[in-house]
């Protein structure tokens, strides 16, 4: 495939994906449920987790609150960074017909913030606690799974958005000497 077929197709399936997503709920308790899960994933709650992990890291000689900051911090320059280098608009902005509510701070959508932010947490926490790793999937999933059902984000946002999260926390636990 050539790659303008290529990029015509990952358009077309990201779009298909969003207005399915985006439309297929329904449910205005879902709707609602989405409207409070997605702000598990934004920066004031990220500072909460990093507290909390830093209280367990001094409370149980763990090194996870520096994981935790270290992975966040980068995670989000290059989230942030690439937002503005890349300058995707919403989908709300580019699609019709998709519910939104509120307009986000960032006018710009590639790649997701708030799943970048979801998926470092819970790489952060399911390193020390793997027991725990499907909950924290779980929870950090349905919070980038919001950002499509609220309008905000196209999948490959989140795809990228979680491809940062993991490079970053990789490249913490290698700076830290953890691995």
């Amino acid at each position: 495939m050539e790659l303008t077929k290529i990029k015509a197709f990952i358009v077309e399936n990201d779009s298909y994906v969003l207005k399915s997503l985006n439309k297929g709920i329904g449910s205005k308790s879902i709707f609602q449920l989405m409207k409070n899960i997605t702000h598990l994933g934004d920066g004031s709650t990220a500072v909460l987790y990093c507290i909390i992990a830093l209280m367990i890291q001094k409370n149980y000689s763990l090194n996870i609150g520096n994981l935790l900051i270290l992975s966040i911090s980068i995670s989000q320059i290059i989230v942030h960074s690439m937002k503005r280098f890349v300058n995707r608009k919403r989908p709300y902005v580019n699609q019709e017909l998709i519910l939104f509510e509120t307009k986000p701070s960032c006018e710009y959508s590639f790649p997701s913030g708030h799943t970048a932010c979801a998926m470092t947490v819970a790489l952060s926490f399911s390193f020390y606690f793997p027991i725990y790793a499907l909950i924290f999937f779980s929870l950090a999933s349905l919070i980038s799974l919001s950002r499509v059902v609220l309008g905000y984000h196209y999948p490959t946002d989140l795809i990228i958005g979680a491809l940062i999260s993991f490079i970053c926390h990789y490249m913490s636990l290698l700076y830290l000497g953890l691995i």
